[in-house]
């Protein structure tokens, strides 16, 4: 009788984990920082689906250096009653008029890649994960930048889910 129970709770666990969504990593940037930074994302982007909530999701965007973001993700932590605050160091890569951005946690190690749809007004932006199915490695920024091209304008190469952010005044 418990086997019968446990079987199901096994198998949706590991649904939840299969459909459980990361962005790409890959060990190279899909090209180097040489983008000159938009200024207008400088500033608090706060998560739209928690525009009304007493903490909301946020990331606060600066300036690293001449061609990198700094960006400060910061996520409540209800148990602690503190902000988790996650540090990228990020930069763009521009292809066929579509942003790609490279973000490394504290400067180090995989580039998580997402791309980045900024509103024309510049008080939104939509993330979108590259998705994280793609099998293929990559030894270098152009092999990266090639396949990243290739597939840029099929939605399959997105997770699903998109997070859009509203630019807010501190």
């Amino acid at each position: 009788m418990l086997r019968k129970h446990i079987i199901p709770v096994i198998m949706l666990a590991l649904m939840l984990v299969i459909l459980t969504a990361c962005p790409y990593t890959s060990s190279v940037p899909v090209s180097q920082s040489s983008e000159k930074l938009e200024k207008k994302l400088f500033g608090k982007w706060v998560k739209a689906s928690d525009a009304d909530a007493d903490f909301p999701e946020y990331y606060q965007i600066s300036e690293q250096d001449k061609f990198r973001y700094r960006i400060e993700k910061n996520e409540y932590n209800t148990t602690d009653s503190i902000y988790d605050k996650t540090v990228y160091v990020s930069h763009t890569t521009t292809l066929g008029g579509i942003v790609f951005i490279n973000m490394q946690k504290d400067g180090e190690g995989d580039f998580y890649i997402h791309r980045i749809d900024l509103s024309e007004d510049k008080e939104s932006f939509v993330l979108f994960e590259v998705t994280d199915n793609i099998d293929e490695k990559f030894s270098s920024s152009a092999e990266l930048k090639a396949f990243v091209d290739k597939y840029k304008e099929l939605s399959f190469f997105y997770n699903s889910e998109e997070k859009t952010y509203t630019k807010k005044e501190d």
